[in-house]
């Protein structure tokens, strides 16, 4: 029998991005654009049936079609660098929220401040396990929406953890102080 050796790991941060099934869904609509840009280009051109081979070949096709595969490039790369250059870092004692492609902003939002943890998630969120997670910092008095991020109820729950649930620290004051009346209690009738 393997035994398992467990070594001591520290994280420090996690990142989180907006989920893979939005990316993919960015990129699906891309491709439908352009099917429609095609069929539209298409639809309306007046090719004349009396033209050579040579002659459809060299027409507007071949520059429709440089164009519109300029147009996909591009804009899938600049779908695809958003996707990787916009991502919230949770650390022990902050949300980092970092974004932009040349310029970085960068945004801190310290977990002492945040209140409350808010997770919505639509039909298609549950089905694709994506949704969004709200964060009232009341020292800013903003809202950070942590939108459209992949398996959003994990990630509250360990911002729950890292925050230290105040309902608990009342359940555990609220006992003390009723195991403490009731040793109060004891000690009175004893005497």
């Amino acid at each position: 029998m393997e035994k398992l050796i467990h070594a001591n790991i520290t994280v420090t941060h996690i990142n989180i991005r907006e989920s893979i099934s939005i990316l993919l869904l960015k990129l699906i609509a891309l491709d439908v654009i352009s099917v429609i840009f095609a069929t539209l280009f298409f639809s309306f051109a007046s090719f004349s049936p009396t033209a050579s081979i040579t002659e459809k070949i060299l027409s507007y096709n071949v520059l429709f079609f440089a164009l519109l595969g300029v147009f996909k490039i591009t804009f899938t790369s600049y779908i695809i660098l958003l996707w990787l250059n916009e991502y919230f870092e949770i650390t022990p004692t902050a949300v980092i929220h970092k974004k932009g492609i040349f310029y970085r902003d960068t945004q801190r939002y310290e977990l002492e401040f945040v209140r409350t943890i808010k997770v919505s998630q639509g039909l298609l969120g549950k089905l694709l396990n994506f949704g969004s997670i709200e964060l009232q910092d009341i020292r800013r008095n903003t809202v950070l929406e942590m939108y459209m991020i992949h398996n959003p109820h994990r990630h509250k729950h360990i911002l729950e953890r890292l925050l230290g649930n105040p309902h608990e620290e009342k359940h555990e004051l609220r006992k003390i102080f009723i195991e403490k009346a009731d040793d109060d209690d004891a000690d009175g009738e004893q005497t």
